[in-house]
């Protein structure tokens, strides 16, 4: 069912388009509507009452690389750049995937902790921009500054090849070479590090999980859904493939004993550095900018999560405690 909405005076259309919502309508506004379906990621349902025939009307319009680019379609905007609704998904993923980690996670737990010490039981009390404060002294690089650490890895392998675009998987580059180069590299380092008796061995970024592991094959679901989400939009990522041949390669060399996992914060290295690769190739976005990206996409996406903790816990938190009960946690896709 569908209902068409048309009035003079708009107060009270919020309910009522919410009501019809409710009750299975789906709704197109006098001048049109747009309508997105993750179960159909190729495309986005266009209702235009304003264009001319013959596209006026509802149509459905194949969202890959021919789609018309927008300028400006991100919130940390690139001079110059052009946003198709490609990039714009994938900012809408990560976005997504940021927002939080649970109500345990240690930036929510700053902010929640703001929120107990005013003291939630007594509403008046609470500030919200201490609760905001909280978030932000939270945060740092161990977490939420490994996607800097992603995109810095990713310049550096990436640094001498024509890649021209990360979306094109005829890029011509030998990623299974480039990952054998690396692990050469590392695998002589890790090794003398041994010999020496010295055990403190730096991490590869985006590599390893501290949950995900000690499976013969590893994986990070969300890497998973990430890379499955994709392939369903017929979109590729150069990235992404090297990560995944990064870590094969490791075990296949004797590097790990298992196949790591591709962690999340290489996903967002990957999707984040795809983006903005064609700016950075003109010179536009300089290599120590995609790093500060990275890190400040974290905070832009988390800050949303915290937002939604701290109204939380000013509704149902209790005085000098940050803890959420089990029974009242939830998970939200």
């Amino acid at each position: 069912m569908r209902a068409l909405l048309s009035v003079s005076d708009r107060e009270g259309i919020v309910e009522l388009a919410r009501g019809l919502a409710d009750a299975g309508y789906e709704l197109f506004a006098t001048d049109g509507a747009a309508s997105f379906d993750l179960d159909r990621p190729g495309e986005i349902k266009v209702a235009d009452r304003s264009a001319g025939a013959p596209i006026r009307g509802a149509r459905t319009v194949p969202i890959g690389p021919d789609h018309p680019y927008l300028t400006g379609g991100l919130p940390m905007d690139f001079p110059g750049v052009g946003y198709g609704q490609n990039d714009l998904f994938a900012f809408q993923t990560l976005v997504g995937l940021l927002l939080s980690n649970g109500p345990g996670t240690i930036s929510a737990q700053g902010a929640k902790g703001a929120v107990s010490s005013d003291g939630p039981e007594q509403p008046e009390r609470v500030q919200l921009n201490k609760g905001l404060v909280g978030f932000l002294t939270h945060c740092g690089y161990a977490h939420g500054g490994n996607g800097y650490e992603g995109v810095a890895f990713l310049l550096e392998q990436f640094k001498d090849s024509d890649l021209a675009d990360p979306g094109d998987p005829a890029h011509g580059l030998d990623v299974g070479g480039l990952a054998t180069r690396y692990v050469e590299s590392y695998g002589r380092y890790k090794a003398e590090k041994k010999t020496g008796g010295n055990l403190d061995i730096r991490k590869i970024p985006g590599v390893n999980h501290p949950v995900f592991k000690d499976k013969p094959v590893n994986h990070d679901p969300r890497e998973v859904f990430i890379g499955e989400l994709m392939a369903k939009r017929g979109e590729y990522n150069v990235f992404q493939d090297f990560y995944r041949a990064l870590v094969q390669k490791l075990f296949d060399e004797g590097v790990s004993r298992t196949v790591y996992c591709v962690n999340i914060d290489a996903v967002i290295a990957a999707l984040l550095l795809k983006t903005v690769w064609p700016a950075y190739r003109a010179g536009t976005v300089k290599p120590d900018a995609l790093e500060t990206a990275a890190f400040t996409i974290f905070l832009y996406a988390r800050m949303l999560g915290c937002a939604a903790e701290i109204d939380d816990h000013l509704n149902r938190g209790r005085n000098m405690d940050t803890r959420t009960a089990a029974s009242a946690c939830r998970f939200v896709a």
